[in-house]
């Protein structure tokens, strides 16, 4: 992320044996603090709602990824547009999981939950139930048992994985992570949140450097080849035989 420019350059500075010698001082001093004055039970939260929050981007990555192969054999603005709508669609249940089950968590803490709490919880399920039902309704079909995902590489070689039941074990997956999240103390859901806004923080801001410092570098890049293509074009000229 650093080599593109999308955190500090500084965790890309080697020492005289090719070490990471930055990156490992300011990551190493930072956990030291956060050991130290942090109490095992908020890091034991902060890491098990760190690595659900994981598994859930993985989940919405793998949908998207199946939704994104699907348009590049079928090509088209229809597809395009569904692509889209997806990626809103996915925050939206993810949004609608994490409240369900907070609300489930807090009912079964609860020795008697009111009417109001309840009927809402009711409508949060419905609308998950809904919003799934529309995902997978929507959802590209593929033929055969499974959802086959093609990847292009660099050397132009193409892999291919299986992954069977697209959308629905995904989406069971993330209603399951959240709910896991949402077993976890406030103090530790407060420390992800907190966590989540600072990454991305620094992510916009290094982001936003990067792109206004290199916003010419497709014009540089178009304008260095056509100069390479110029200077083989001089050497071919100039190899070939002279007419007296």
């Amino acid at each position: 992320m650093a080599q593109d420019g999308f955190m500090p350059r500084m965790f890309l500075q080697l020492d005289g044996r090719g070490n990471l010698r930055s990156g490992i001082w300011a990551s190493g001093i930072l956990m030291t603090i956060l050991a130290t004055l942090c109490p095992f039970s908020l890091l034991n939260d902060w890491i098990s709602s760190g690595i659900l929050l994981a598994f859930c981007m993985t989940n919405c990555s793998l949908i998207v990824l199946k939704c994104e192969n699907n348009n590049n054999n079928n090509s088209g603005d229809n597809n395009n547009n569904h692509s889209n709508s997806l990626r809103y669609l996915l925050c939206l249940y993810n949004l609608l999981c994490f409240a369900t089950s907070m609300l489930l968590t807090r009912m079964q803490q609860q020795e008697q939950s009111s009417v109001w709490m309840i009927l809402f919880s009711n409508l949060l399920m419905l609308a998950t139930i809904l919003t799934f039902s529309y995902m997978a309704c929507t959802f590209p079909k593929s033929g055969g048992g499974g959802s086959i995902v093609t990847m292009q590489t660099h050397d132009a070689e193409t892999h291919f994985f299986e992954t069977p039941l697209v959308p629905f074990i995904p989406c069971l997956g993330i209603f399951c992570n959240w709910y896991l999240i949402a077993q976890l103390h406030i103090s530790g859901l407060l420390l992800l949140l907190g966590y989540i806004l600072l990454i991305t923080i620094l992510y916009c801001t290094s982001a936003r450097c990067f792109v206004r410092k290199n916003s010419g570098w497709r014009n540089q890049s178009e304008e260095d080849d056509e100069s390479e293509n110029e200077e083989e074009n001089a050497i071919m000229l100039s190899s070939l035989p002279r007419i007296s």
